[in-house]
């Protein structure tokens, strides 16, 4: 992926799905703001507690009602993981 990505250090990403925020942490020292959206707050809470970086924010949201923001998004990862 960061061979495909090409980022200044001044976007705004939204991690859609981020769940333990593992991609999210990846990225964060790259840019300048990391969102991650979860559906469960076990997810956020793991994602908290793997706290790595400073500029990522979890939030948990409940599929039905997508939050607004105060700003523009830049990118947006939505990564998934598929079991056969």
């Amino acid at each position: 992926m960061q061979e495909v990505l090409k980022l200044n250090g001044d976007e705004v990403v939204l991690d859609f799905g981020c769940g333990s925020g593992r991609f999210s942490y990846w990225i964060a020292p790259k840019v300048r703001k990391v969102v991650g959206l979860e559906i469960t707050r076990e997810m956020i809470d793991l994602a908290e507690k793997n706290r790595t970086v400073e500029n990522v924010e979890f939030m948990v949201y409940d599929v039905s009602h997508f939050p607004s923001f105060p700003y523009l998004f830049d990118l947006i990862l939505s990564v998934g993981y598929c079991r056969s």
